[in-house]
């Protein structure tokens, strides 16, 4: 008599939403082939199953031995939470974005999914996460292809991260056998996730900044007329390194009229000499580098801040807010106590010393008074 010889593949059943079992039967090992549901005749993911995973769930029964699952397992399923309509779609990928880079915004979840097969050991698991920008929620899950008779179909294994802060991570995927301590992984996914403000949150800050800059304006125009459009201020910069330079703009009745620009430098020494008689005396400092324009002059430097009334600056913060900022940009607002505007600008901040402001600055204000009628 010939014997014939079944080829059995045996299956781990690991941390991965693939079966409803008790506490007993979850750390049993079962036959990956293909069993039929003695409730709904459907197909099981094991011959050693009595339920498939619907039906297990519905009835509150493990799929092997029938046993009463956990009250959090017997619960039936309830229909997810509307989305709320602020929150974005989530971004999947896939296989082909290994190693890319993707953009998703706070409150996007992030959906990998990755094919593979559990009946022959193997499963993706998170090996690293560098960064903490994004973390993974609850466990990998994997999604069964449909059998259609067939024995060791594969699936997809499916992880889901979600945004944590404004940054980024690069994240390593492994597929494996678990048991494999110190063998090699079989694939390799990696993928870098940059985290963004969420647009909306942005459109919305963006709104209230352009609201609180009229509001702003409104004080300042306000102001302006009671000076009769006589004044002042300065546009300073210094440098990490103690030099730096102060532009002062000059308005008589709303127009700019003159320009001047003074250099300084913090860390210059005062020098001090000995007279014949052991007395102390002080060098004269040199004195400060600079210019003065007006009239058909001004403009006429390339060094210094803009000849712009603040009128002008106004407009040109209203068009910061209104552009928006670019990638790696930082926002910095700010009002004087009156109400003015002090600053609206934004920087780079991949550039650490000495970083290009890019908007209106005005570091000191000094009202004039009207002129006599």
């Amino acid at each position: 008599m010939r014997k014939i010889a079944a080829i059995v593949t045996v299956l781990f059943l690991a941390n991965f939403a693939v079966a409803d079992l008790c506490p007993k039967c979850s750390d049993r090992m079962f036959t990956c082939d293909i069993g039929t549901c003695r409730s709904c005749s459907g197909d099981t993911s094991s011959g050693a199953f009595t339920l498939c995973r619907a039906c297990s769930a519905k009835q509150g029964k493990c799929q092997a031995c029938l046993a009463a699952l956990a009250a959090a397992t017997t619960q039936p399923a309830t229909k997810p939470a509307d989305k709320p309509a602020d929150e974005p779609a989530a971004k999947v990928v896939a296989a082909d974005q290994d190693g890319k880079t993707v953009e998703v915004a706070m409150g996007q979840k992030l959906i990998i999914r990755l094919s593979g097969n559990m009946t022959t050991g193997f499963a993706w698991t998170v090996a690293k996460i560098e960064g903490d920008a994004v973390k993974l929620v609850g466990k990998i899950e994997y999604e069964q292809a449909p059998a259609r008779g067939r024995v060791g179909v594969g699936g997809t294994f499916v992880a889901t991260f979600e945004p944590v802060k404004v940054g980024q991570s690069v994240l390593t995927l492994e597929y494996k056998r678990p048991w494999e301590k110190n063998t090699p992984p079989a694939k390799t996914f990696t993928l870098t996730v940059q985290v963004k403000a969420s647009a909306l949150k942005a459109a919305a800050e963006s709104a209230r900044e352009q609201e609180r800059l009229q509001t702003s304006k409104a004080a300042w125009l306000k102001l302006k007329a009671a000076s009769g459009g006589n004044y002042e201020y300065d546009v300073k910069f210094q440098s990490w390194v103690g030099f730096g330079q102060t532009t002062t703009i000059v308005a008589k009745e709303g127009k700019v009229v003159q320009r001047r620009l003074e250099k300084f430098n913090r860390n210059q020494v005062q020098v001090v000499r000995l007279s014949p008689d052991g007395t102390t005396v002080e060098q004269p400092q040199p004195k400060p580098e600079g210019w003065t324009e007006s009239a058909d002059a001004l403009g006429s430097h390339g060094d210094g801040a803009a000849a712009k009334s603040i009128d002008e600056l106004y407009d040109d913060a209203q068009k910061v807010l209104a552009v928006g900022v670019p990638e790696h940009g930082k926002l910095y607002v700010a009002y004087y106590p009156n109400g003015v505007l002090q600053h609206c600008f934004w920087v780079d901040t991949r550039i650490a010393d000495d970083v290009p402001r890019h908007g209106p600055i005005i570091s000191a204000l000094r009202m004039g008074q009207p002129a006599n009628p």
